[in-house]
């Protein structure tokens, strides 16, 4: 069962990886691969429950024995067999990520689904000790389960490429298979259990079952949630999936294990506590890297809360696998919600807040004073006996007082810079304010519905960048066209998540100009003079279209070729109500090309551009298969002589200069960067950009420019590869 967990997640982990440079780095890809492998593993365990249910332990335990044997004869997992590239459009790569991962892994993953069910509900059929109880066997599972989720981004992902994680990962998985035979041979051998009579009542079977799915719906909803809230900021990377995986195990461990822990009231207090901070810090906006934390903690002390209930109303060992297959259907449900519910519902990440809301509705209120009158209490067993305190069932009171009081506040409070306050200022004593109020709220209800009202309140409140005219949602982020009104006029902004992705000017004589990163004293004009010097009629490649501002540099004769992954990108800069960049182009020709710039680029005969420029980074989320060695050959191949690559860098979290300047070392480019920092006008945004180029020369006088600068980078600094990618070393200090 260790081994069995084990491989579960390694094999998680290294097929989402494998699937990064086919999609791009958006976050949904990990949420949709999480739906695939939830969804098989319900399979699986509804596999192990009908089999152990009709055929028996020891038929059930041949077709488990086939079930690995087919799953062998599909290995070693691998993506080569897809067929055609992946859509860009509606319901499209979320269906074609499924159908990919379902040809790939889908039936050894099956079978490993139903190893640990199978083998428990094996084990209880004997009459050895052990199987009076084999719950802890799950805590024991879950531990594999973490064991490979620590050693993938520590051991295996920077010492093994991805062809030789998948050889190890066969190898594993045909050691498991002889071990489930001998486990299969152990079960046929051992002494039966006596037969028992099952007496539990099947009235309440639905309702418990159903329980139990919402019991786990919710913690599952919430890994999925929280890891994209991380990786929506930073880069959607196995480092970043493992932690929140991890206390998701972790939870399992501790509420399964022999001697739970903790308490279920510290828990519950727990969940008060960080939750009222996890919702703060999202009513406060852009994620802060101090702020990752409070959402990790908010989100254990969710999770061993519910499964800690789940762990408190397990069944008997003979409804074992009914009881897993439940805990399946939840889990599934929860990832279906994330990855195709939410999206077509809300237009941000309004299911993390919302089931952190239901979370607390399973909060267990404080252990009241014994009251002095003993004889209101009902005493259950049997006469004489004192039995455990219970309160007699009563209707479920939804005092609103509070609920009100507190929606009032969070919403005055995310509108005071209205009233001309500073808005950073304000929306943290609202965060204070609206701490103070929750944390003292002992009712589990009244807790949650007050939660709620903080989180309506904030989808009612203005935008803290400006008033929203547009909002809408995608396979690949949260998109917000927002009017905002500055000493410099009016502009429209484009925001991806928590970060800027250009702006414009409204006035007629300034809507041509670029503005944000593009701004013509900036680096991105010294590099697109030095293009121009080289020559004025060659084509134009721009990898991320953003609000389409870097073609406000077009001149006539050039072409103009945008690779965008998201064709809501693309349709929004091609909408004059919100930008006129593309539409006022002076260049010949412009064209938008959706799809994955390293699938589309292949397309395109080499030597067709002078300048190729990547700025394709959604949020502050790193497109890591675009900084690979493979991705800078193919630039490269397709870069005409004495061309240039430009690399927009910019990033709060992370220092990426290194990570070009290793892969330039890799591959023979001169490499300079440069970092602007205006203290002038309004609308001019700070920047780094990376200039690549064959040879020195090609890079005219900005080689010998101050402003432009050599990397200084470690010799030991490996080139990142489509196979290895690390981004531990390049988090920069705050």
């Amino acid at each position: 069962m260790f081994l069995a967990a084990a491989l579960v997640f390694w094999v998680e982990l290294m097929v989402g990886r494998m699937i990064l440079p086919l999609l791009g780095g958006s976050p949904a890809v990990w949420t949709t691969c999480m739906l695939f492998f939830q969804a098989a593993l319900l399979g699986g365990y509804a596999v192990a429950h009908a089999a152990n249910s009709w055929l028996g332990p020891r038929r059930g335990a041949a077709l488990q024995l086939a079930l690995l044997a087919v799953g062998v004869l599909t290995l070693p997992p691998t993506l080569r067999a897809v067929s055609g590239p992946p859509p860009t459009s509606g319901a499209g790569p979320v269906l074609w990520l499924l159908a990919t991962l379902a040809a790939a892994i889908g039936p050894a993953f099956l079978a490993l689904a139903a190893t640990a069910p199978a083998l428990q509900r094996w084990l209880a059929t004997t009459a050895l000790p052990i199987a009076r109880d084999p719950y802890p066997l799950y805590a024991a599972s879950n531990l594999g389960s973490l064991l490979a989720l620590v050693a993938y981004p520590t051991a295996i992902e920077p010492t093994l490429g991805l062809s030789r994680q998948a050889s190890w990962w066969s190898l594993g998985f045909g050691v498991l298979a002889i071990l489930t035979a001998a486990c299969a041979i152990a079960t046929w051998r051992a002494p039966r259990a006596p037969e028992v009579e099952e007496v539990e009542s099947n009235r309440i079977e639905g309702r418990r079952r159903l329980r139990w799915a919402v019991l786990a719906a919710v913690p599952s909803s919430l890994l999925l949630g929280v890891t994209s809230t991380i990786t929506t900021d930073l880069a959607p990377v196995p480092l970043l999936w493992v932690l929140p995986l991890a206390l998701y195990l972790l939870s399992f461990v501790a509420t399964f294990a022999s001697r739970p822990w903790p308490p279920r009231q510290w828990a519950s207090w727990l969940l008060a506590v960080f939750a009222v901070q996890a919702m703060a810090t999202t009513c406060l906006g852009s994620l802060l890297p101090f702020w990752i934390p409070f959402h990790l903690l908010a989100f254990a002390a969710a999770a061993l809360v519910c499964h800690g209930e789940l762990a408190r109303d397990r069944p008997p060992a003979r409804q074992l696998t009914s009881f897993y297959l439940a805990i399946a259907t939840g889990g599934a449900l929860g990832g279906a919600f994330n990855a195709v519910v939410a999206p077509l519902v809300f237009d941000r990440l309004t299911e993390y807040p919302l089931m952190l809301v239901l979370a607390c509705l399973f909060r267990t209120a404080p252990e009241p004073h014994k009251p002095r009158d003993d004889s209101r209490l009902r005493l259950e067993g049997s006469p004489g006996e004192v039995g455990p305190v219970t309160r007699a069932p009563g209707r479920l009171r939804l005092d609103g007082t509070p609920t009100l009081v507190v929606g009032a506040l969070a919403l005055v409070g995310l509108d005071l810079d209205a009233f001309g306050l500073n808005a950073d200022a304000t929306r943290l004593a609202f965060a204070m304010l609206t701490a103070g109020c929750l944390v003292f709220m002992k009712r589990p209800t009244r807790f949650a519905l007050a939660l709620g009202a903080v989180l309506a309140a904030d989808g009612l409140a203005p935008d803290e960048h400006g008033r929203a005219i547009h909002r809408e949602r995608t396979f690949f982020g949260t998109l917000a066209v927002v009017e905002s009104d500055r000493p410099g006029g009016r502009f429209h902004q484009l925001w991806h998540g928590g970060t800027i992705h250009g702006e414009q000017a409204l006035a007629p004589a300034l809507r041509r100009e670029p503005w944000a990163y593009y701004h013509r004293e900036g680096p991105f004009g010294d590099f697109f003079g030095q293009f121009l010097e080289n020559g004025t009629k060659r084509s134009v490649a721009v990898i991320g279209l953003g609000t389409g501002a870097s073609s406000a540099f077009a001149a006539p004769g050039q072409r103009w070729t945008f690779f965008e992954l998201d064709p809501a990108v693309a349709r929004i800069a091609r909408d004059p109500r919100y930008f006129t960049y593309l539409s006022d182009c002076r260049a010949d020709a412009v064209a938008v090309v959706l799809g994955d710039a390293r699938l589309r680029l292949r397309e395109v005969p080499d030597g067709s551009f002078g300048l190729i420029a990547i700025d394709a980074f959604g949020s502050d989320s790193i497109p890591v298969h675009l900084l690979t060695r493979e991705a800078f050959r193919l630039y490269r191949s397709k870069l005409a002589g004495g061309g240039l690559i430009a690399v927009h860098v910019t990033n709060r979290f992370l220092d990426l200069a290194p990570v070009v300047a290793a892969v330039a070392r890799d591959g023979g480019l001169s490499c300079r960067v440069a970092t602007d920092r205006p203290a002038g006008p309004e609308g001019r945004w700070r920047s780094t950009w990376v200039l690549l180029a064959r040879r020195d020369a090609d890079l005219g006088p900005l080689a010998r420019s101050p402003r432009w600068r050599p990397i200084a980078v470690s010799p030991s600094t490996p080139a990142w590869t489509d196979d290895r990618s690390e981004i531990v070393g390049h988090f920069r200090r705050f």
